[in-house]
């Protein structure tokens, strides 16, 4: 272990402490089951960046990820989002990048909800994100 090495036991704990948040981090931005070797495939959606929890533009452009488990690059992954002014989808490229532009209901919280599904009948656990639209003063 570290402590062999001569690291002391405040630095290992701080080292804990660290790896634990980036575990954290990474939990907020990918959403799906936590199994990847067993079981029925499943998707993983991630996200490049959080969507804003206000904003006054009309529509908000989302981009990402989804990944596959177990991997099988032959399968054709589509992102839906449903919640705001009407339903958003994009077919994800070979290497499981989308993006798509979410037009928002003027002036009301907009509850989207993200979900990812192959062709192969593999589903992401719902993301949902909650972007208030207000008018511009």
């Amino acid at each position: 272990g570290l402590a062999e090495l001569g690291v002391g036991n405040s630095y290992q704990r701080s080292m804990r402490v660290t790896g634990m948040i980036r575990a954290v981090a990474s939990v907020v931005f990918i959403s799906g089951a936590a199994c990847l070797t067993e079981g029925d495939p499943v998707l993983f959606l991630s996200f490049d960046q959080p969507l804003p929890p206000m904003t006054t533009a009309t529509e908000i452009a989302v981009s990402g990820s989804v990944l596959r488990s177990p991997a099988d690059l032959s399968t054709i992954k589509v992102v839906t989002a449903t919640g705001g002014a009407e339903t958003a989808a994009d077919t994800a490229d070979s290497f499981g990048q989308f993006e798509m532009t979410i037009r928002l209901r003027p002036d009301a919280t907009n509850l989207l909800v993200f979900v990812a599904r192959d062709n192969s009948g593999a589903t992401s656990s719902r993301t949902q994100w909650e972007v208030v639209q207000q008018p511009a003063p």
